[in-house]
């Protein structure tokens, strides 16, 4: 049985980043990523990549190869909290000001290829992967799949996360409550998370 309040909300990271706003400043109230160990040992072997590999590796242009190369060199000390930093479609429509972050903090997590799973304000880096990055020496699905599996086998999960992401809950029951007659999906997916927050109450797919 679950308990009513044992629940988490599944989101996805984006490859858009912002850590250049008020939100990543002063970096007060922040955590650790549950998984650090973890990421740090794919960092490091990310690190090691030439910019020619970082082109080959991520089928990415020689402009953003430079720029993905610098996050995995990048010495200073650039973080910002997770929920802050990324600004893709979905995260750009949450109504940040109006949230209760520590029932965000409790109740939504965000699923990542480097990170595997992240707390809103956990800590992070600039960074850029995804689950078809080639020539790593682990299979990233694979890599995360256990320790997902071990940190919310005793949820209650309702994901608002894309296909991509939830092939990390191999042997995990979740409810899907993305909308699904939105042509503007990622749209749709972050106005709806952002209602379930503000109301702090799970709202069906479709339902205004």
């Amino acid at each position: 049985m679950f308990d009513d309040d044992n629940f988490v909300i599944l989101i996805n990271s984006t490859k858009t980043l912002n850590f250049n706003n008020k939100n990543c400043n002063g970096l007060r109230n922040f955590t650790q990523p549950t998984f650090a160990h973890k990421s740090g040992f794919l960092r490091k072997e990310i690190s090691a990549w030439t910019l020619d590999d970082f082109s080959k590796n991520m089928k990415i242009s020689t402009k953003l190869s430079q720029l993905t190369y610098s996050y995995f060199h990048d010495d200073s000390q650039n973080y910002c909290r997770a929920f802050f930093a990324y600004s893709g479609l979905f995260f750009k429509q949450l109504e940040l000001d109006k949230f209760d972050m520590e029932w965000v903090n409790k109740h939504v997590l965000i699923l990542d290829p480097l990170y595997g799973l992240l707390k809103s304000t956990d800590i992070i880096h600039p960074y850029r992967l995804d689950f078809y990055t080639q020539n790593l020496s682990v299979n990233l699905y694979d890599f995360w799949n256990d320790e997902i599996y071990k940190f919310l086998k005793d949820k209650k999960i309702y994901s608002l996360a894309s296909n991509e992401f939830t092939k990390l809950l191999q042997g995990l029951n979740y409810i899907d409550i993305s909308p699904t007659t939105s042509k503007q999906i990622k749209i749709a997916r972050g106005q709806l998370l952002n209602k379930i927050i503000i109301n702090k109450k799970i709202i069906s797919q479709d339902k205004n």
